[in-house]
């Protein structure tokens, strides 16, 4: 049995969970967040003593016996690129793909200043293959492997909030597995669009929005993309999550959901999971369940195949 503390390093707050991972299944042991997100913008320009300092003591009161340390970034701090593939592509026509890539984004530097995550997409009903790269630099995530080794615990490989968002989908619904459901995060005027099909993924799709009530239109060009182009249903469900999901939000999400015959819910990051927590805390984790979906899904391994380069 091995326990994994998942920091989500969010741009308003820094979620933490610490989960025991059990052969009858995971159950939560503490969850928490900062006042005071961790700047990614500026992580090689300010200390930000105040958002570290946060940090250590949410670890501090949830103890010390976790074996691994998940570090997860929001997917709007990433390179994400999307990129065409083919049946049978090799791992040096995926380099070669990626290297063009980062030399539009980061003409300054190599593809040895990053680690990179490739997930093949399955192929949609448009017959188009894709594949969609995670691009993380090192210098980004030296600087947190330094913080945490004072821990003196492995550290997980990154995740970004998109994956791992989609993984703790897998791990709490799966009667949904063999039907095609989307994951949807909203939030920083952006609208991230995944679409999982018989449990691969087959669509990853980006909206932006200026206000809150632009958010329903922009799902509703996403999702009809998606039926057009992508799968015929969505018969497994809309699932939304992300610190824009409030009520007023989720009720607009639903709504736009059933002019398309599919069922708008918000992403039960809890649903399988067992806790002892006490009473104000269960609450809380129905509450803040759309906040903490990328930290349950980094506490255990990917679902999904990927190639990391």
């Amino acid at each position: 049995m091995k326990r994994v503390l998942s920091i989500f390093l969010n741009t308003d707050r820094t979620y933490i969970t610490k989960i025991l991972n059990a052969p009858d299944g995971l159950k939560l042991e503490y969850l928490n967040a900062t006042d005071t997100p961790v700047d990614l913008d500026s992580l090689h320009t300010d200390e930000q003593t105040q958002a570290f300092d946060e940090i250590d003591l949410i670890i501090e009161k949830c103890g010390n016996d976790f074996d691994n340390i998940s570090i997860i970034f929001p997917a709007d701090s990433l390179l994400i690129s999307q990129m065409p593939s083919k049946k049978g592509i090799t791992r040096e026509e995926i380099m070669n793909l990626i290297g063009i890539e980062l030399k539009r984004a980061f003409p300054n530097l190599n593809i040895s200043n990053f680690q990179i995550q490739v997930f093949q997409l399955s192929e949609n009903k448009s017959k188009v293959n894709k594949q969609i790269a995670v691009v993380y630099q090192n210098n980004d995530l030296s600087v947190f492997e330094q913080y945490f080794s004072k821990y003196e615990k492995e550290i997980n490989f990154p995740y970004v909030s998109q994956i791992a968002a989609a993984n703790c989908f897998m791990y709490n619904y799966p009667e949904l597995h063999n039907k095609n459901a989307a994951i949807v995060a909203v939030q920083n005027n952006y609208i991230d669009f995944c679409v999982i099909s018989n449990g691969n993924f087959v669509y990853f799709g980006l909206e932006n929005y200026s206000t809150p009530d632009q958010i329903p239109t922009a799902l509703e060009s996403q999702i009809e993309k998606v039926m057009n182009e992508i799968v015929d249903d969505l018969a497994g469900g809309i699932f939304y999550y992300g610190k824009d999901i409030n009520q007023q939000t989720f009720i607009n999400c639903w709504e736009t959901a059933m002019i398309f015959g599919a069922e708008g819910k918000r992403l039960g990051s809890f649903r399988m999971l067992k806790s002892d927590l006490e009473e104000r805390d269960v609450d809380y984790t129905i509450k803040t369940a759309q906040h903490y979906a990328p930290c349950i899904g980094a506490a255990i391994p990917l679902y999904f195949d990927s190639i990391i380069l």
